[in-house]
């Protein structure tokens, strides 16, 4: 998604020369004095659709080939109280359903029919919308949706959006949680925040299937995620400490090692590989190797404009982007 003018556009290009292919447009414009102008959101594809939120609040399913409309609603009312830095979070689909989380006083999640763009439940689960994207994860057995609001966590059932458990989680400055949180076992979880939060991990329990508690397992200072979402592999957590890189092991939250200082960047786990994508537009692989920190390369992959895009990787491309540019390169020979 991008900016044009007065414009949020969902845009589609070819790998092969960067050619625009299609693109849907929204009149709508977003800036703030942090981040800018533009859109905020990913989109999602899943069965041939793709799935957009605008600033605006409005929910558009286009056909992912031709981005022909399928169906548009909004998603929250002329009233509502947008967050500081606008929505960010992108849709989740589940089963079929397409699953938002714009926060609000009266329901702060809701879930669409990916056919129709019908409104299939609102939650009872409200309060100030933040930042991170719905996930749906399994926990002791039963799939349970992953949202939040300012200073809470919410487990709710992803088919209904009753709500299974909620609890504090509380960040200086702003309450406002980012990162996405991480899968670590069939019944734990890791949260982690910057500005002085740092990690934890909870364990939930549940009797009936229904009701659960979640207990406190360990906390670490040294993994403070501030937009980044740290990654998980063979037992060890990957990610940054505000701007530095780091590893923790995930049974305990002992830190393994402290590696480079890479800005506020973004990582992808890419097989033993780590992908970091500084937030000056410098690219750096690193071993996914609790024992050491190891980097294989770093070097400026695109302008110095502000990067705060993750990196994607597919059919051997690597795609990056920062405020002014996109780029596609040969991952495959490197």
């Amino acid at each position: 998604m991008e900016q044009d003018g007065q414009e949020e556009l969902v845009i589609a290009r070819s790998l092969d020369d960067g050619k625009t292919l299609w693109k849907y447009a929204v009149r709508t414009r977003w800036d703030d004095f942090m981040s800018g102008v533009g859109p905020r959101s990913t989109p999602t594809i899943a069965g041939g659709k793709l799935f957009a939120v605008f600033t605006d609040g409005s929910l558009a399913c286009l056909e992912a080939g031709s981005g022909k409309l399928v169906w548009q609603t909004m998603i929250v009312s002329g009233e509502h109280e947008f967050p500081e830095w606008g929505f960010s979070f992108s849709p989740l689909v589940w089963n079929d359903l397409v699953i938002v989380t714009p926060g609000g006083e009266d329901s702060a999640a809701r879930a669409y029919r990916t056919g129709s763009g019908e409104l299939a439940w609102s939650s009872d689960f409200h309060g100030e919308g933040v930042y991170l994207s719905p996930s749906v994860m399994n926990l002791v057995g039963q799939e349970q949706l992953i949202t939040a609001v300012s200073g809470k966590i919410a487990f709710l059932n992803p088919r209904t959006g009753k709500t299974s458990w909620t609890g504090p989680w509380k960040i200086f400055l702003n309450n406002a949680q980012i990162a996405q949180p991480l899968a670590l076992s069939n019944d734990s979880i890791l949260l982690s925040a910057g500005y002085g939060k740092g990690s934890e991990r909870w364990k939930a329990t549940s009797e009936s299937g229904e009701a659960y508690a979640v207990d406190s397992e360990w906390k670490s200072k040294n993994l403070k995620s501030k937009f980044s979402n740290p990654v998980l592999k063979d037992g060890f957590i990957y990610g940054f400490n505000e701007n530095s890189f780091t590893c923790l092991d995930a049974s305990d939250g002992k830190l393994k090692w402290r590696g480079n200082k890479y800005g506020y960047g973004r990582v992808l786990l890419v097989e033993d590989k780590l992908v970091v994508l500084g937030n000056t537009g410098v690219l750096s692989v690193v071993e996914a190797n609790p024992e050491k920190f190891v980097e294989i390369y770093s070097g400026q992959l695109l302008g110095n404009a502000r990067c705060w895009n993750g990196p994607a990787i597919a059919g051997g491309y690597l795609i990056a982007r920062n405020g002014e540019e996109i780029a596609c390169f040969d991952w495959a020979t490197r």
